[in-house]
């Protein structure tokens, strides 16, 4: 409750004007309030802009899919990872896959994992976030979909 009043407090301040220099680890919170922001890596401005620019260069959304459990994960990231980077959190029953080319690759994906016999719980294509951006800058050879 008192996180949620302090952000209402800086939102009315920044709202009326007030210039804010705020560091913080958790990029949706920025992405919310910030109108500039610097990105810094192991002491290194990495990136800079709005948080709409930043996203924008990533171009890059995202397909987060829930399977049935930690085995159907494990089979999802094999079934997918044969023509595409995958990640995968077993704990939530989660698989993220860049999704390339938007809803229709997206639909593909989903098929394999169908026609493979994994149960999908749910599923949802969604725009890069700011940690989408941390991650795509600061560690480029990883697949970078975020948590």
């Amino acid at each position: 409750r008192s996180r949620a009043e302090l952000w209402q407090a800086i939102e009315a301040l920044a709202g009326a004007g007030t210039a804010i220099v705020l560091t913080t680890q958790y990029l949706e919170e920025a992405d919310r309030l910030a109108d500039e922001i610097v990105m810094i890596d192991r002491g290194i401005a990495v990136a800079s802009g709005t948080p709409g620019q930043l996203k924008k260069d990533l171009e890059q959304e995202v397909l987060e899919i829930h399977v049935d459990g930690p085995e159907a994960v494990a089979r999802a990231v094999a079934v997918i990872g044969e023509t595409r980077e995958v990640a995968a959190d077993p704990g939530q029953r989660l698989v993220r896959v860049k999704a390339d080319q938007g809803a229709r690759g997206s639909l593909a994906t989903l098929r394999m994992l169908e026609d493979a016999g994994i149960e999908i719980a749910d599923f949802q294509l969604r725009s890069p976030t700011l940690d989408d951006v941390f991650l795509t800058l600061t560690d480029p050879n990883a697949v970078q979909v975020p948590r």
